[in-house]
């Protein structure tokens, strides 16, 4: 059957509007996933508020650097999608936040090493309510799993194809911000 006149043309643009249309879904699945990690920070420091029962000093340091380290890793991907928006979206280059990130990426297991050290002796001394050390130990957890999943190897199986491509391969993926900072380090972001 021979094609009739201007199907082609009628292909591209159905072609252009998919396109434009995935695009559009994907920019505002980035928007969300970003707008949930920032929301998260405030709502988890009222959580804390809301649940902690220790108000004394010893507790003190060890809720407030286990927020702190979930929520600058909270961040770190709310930043992450967001320099993944203005890519997409506007076209930005997004390189020299990018190299931000590779250090970031550096010092984190330093830190998170350095606290989960300090909240282990915590259990072994005793200090605090034993509540409240669970928490700690929750949220020390929370930002370790941000850190690999950021940084490392895609932890968050949210969708369908995630799902369907973890099903087939039997193993996670390298995360999108760990294949950035590669490329960025072989000189292309």
């Amino acid at each position: 059957m021979p094609r009739q006149i201007g199907t082609e043309q009628g292909e591209a643009r159905h072609g252009q509007f998919s396109a434009t249309h995935n695009r559009s879904r994907l920019l505002r699945r980035l928007r969300t996933l970003r707008n949930v990690e920032w929301f998260n920070i405030p709502f988890l420091i009222l959580v804390l508020y809301l649940a902690w029962s220790d108000t004394s000093m010893d507790a003190l340091w060890q809720r407030l650097t286990a927020y702190a380290l979930a929520a600058s890793l909270l961040s770190v991907g709310g930043c992450d999608w967001h320099l993944k928006v203005a890519q997409l979206g506007r076209g930005q280059s997004i390189e020299s936040q990018l190299m931000t990130l590779a250090r970031i990426r550096i010092v984190a297991p330093v830190i998170l090493g350095v606290a989960s050290v300090a909240l282990a002796a915590s259990w072994v001394a005793g200090v605090g309510q034993t509540a409240d050390r669970g928490w700690a130990t929750g949220f020390l957890v929370l930002a370790w799993a941000e850190y690999v999943n950021y940084f490392h190897y895609q932890l968050m199986h949210d969708t369908r194809s995630d799902l369907e491509r973890l099903k087939r391969t039997g193993r996670v993926r390298r995360s999108w911000l760990a294949a950035d900072l590669n490329g960025l380090r072989r000189g292309g972001a």
